[in-house]
């Protein structure tokens, strides 16, 4: 186990090339705009429940990423859910160092145009892992209980650090949902313990993973308890404000062990 200072020396040594972002944060702001701000080949994985279109489906929607009409106001769940992997994808790639991983969730309705997308990108496709929610969600068809993770590298192939992994990552949904005075901080919060499975298959303690749809924090706990290092993009400024101060008091809690 790495003690704090060791870990914060690590850090300072590494070569992070952030110089208009602070890592261990997590900035309000449109991950198109903010990406711009991170050097070529300064991050050690990308890892993110993305935004992707939403669709109505079912009676029982408020579960795995489908919503009617008059619960996401025309079917936007979040403020950024109608930005395109298209518009992204590249500054991913280019902000990652050689031989990194990058991790983007996705839906069935999506999964085609995702797969069109980065196969006209630079990235090399390496996996589709599936979340299995260990929880069935009513449908029109059959009942859903899965998301993809479709699992990326640039540059060279690279082995995960724990080989025995199965494509089938078997987590069950969060089921006490954090909240502030106003409700759901984050309807479709996805398990810490899931993005921990990845980030530690991918990384090394040090490394710097971004997620730049951060939502309400989820990886960057995950990032946390694992002592990797983190930055995060988020446009809901509710969720962010959330999330750093949820941040700041595990981080003072670490502090007295």
């Amino acid at each position: 186990m790495w003690h704090r200072e060791e870990l914060r020396k690590k850090c300072l040594t590494k070569k992070i090339c952030l110089d208009m972002l602070e890592i261990n944060k997590i900035y309000q702001g449109d991950c198109r705009k903010l990406l711009k701000l991170i050097d070529n080949d300064s991050i050690d994985l990308v890892c993110s429940d993305v935004a992707y279109p939403v669709q109505s489906r079912g009676g029982s929607g408020n579960m795995g990423g489908y919503w009617t009409d008059s619960q996401t106001r025309k079917g936007k769940i979040f403020k950024s859910n109608d930005i395109d992997i298209s518009e992204y994808i590249n500054d991913l790639y280019r902000i990652l160092k050689d031989r990194s991983h990058c991790y983007l969730m996705c839906n069935d309705f999506n999964l085609m145009h995702f797969l069109d997308v980065i196969g006209k990108s630079e990235f090399h496709f390496t996996k589709c892992l599936i979340w299995d929610k260990c929880a069935k969600i009513c449908g029109r068809y059959y009942m859903a209980q899965k998301e993809y993770i479709i699992m990326l590298c640039k540059g060279g192939d690279r082995p995960i650090n724990e080989c025995g992994t199965s494509d089938i990552l078997s987590v069950p949904i969060p089921t006490n949902k954090r909240k502030d005075k106003d409700g759901l901080i984050n309807q479709t919060e996805k398990p810490v313990k899931l993005m921990e499975i990845l980030i530690r298959n991918s990384t090394n303690v040090g490394d710097v993973i971004l997620d730049p749809f951060m939502g309400s924090g989820t990886t960057a706990r995950a990032c946390v308890n694992l002592e990797r290092q983190y930055v995060g993009f988020e446009i809901d400024q509710r969720q962010v404000d959330f999330a750093n101060n949820e941040l700041k008091n595990m981080s003072r809690q670490l502090s007295l062990f």
